[in-house]
């Protein structure tokens, strides 16, 4: 049996705001702030660093 660890340990933000973030960063290669401003108009309170810190960490997986 194989153990699945947790991907997303100790954040306050939703998985799913976490992988949106990451994945219109990736596919559509914006700048950070302009990904902060397209999750404010999903009502999706999250900062740009945040961003870059969960690229920093999630950026290489979501990109495969």
């Amino acid at each position: 049996m194989r153990l699945i660890l947790n991907p997303f340990p100790d954040f306050q933000a939703s998985r799913d705001s976490i992988k949106l973030s990451v994945m219109i960063y990736v596919r559509f290669l914006v700048s950070l702030r302009n990904v902060e401003d397209l999750l404010q108009d999903r009502r999706v309170d999250v900062r740009y660093e945040s961003i870059r810190l969960w690229l920093k960490r999630f950026g290489l997986v979501f990109a495969k």
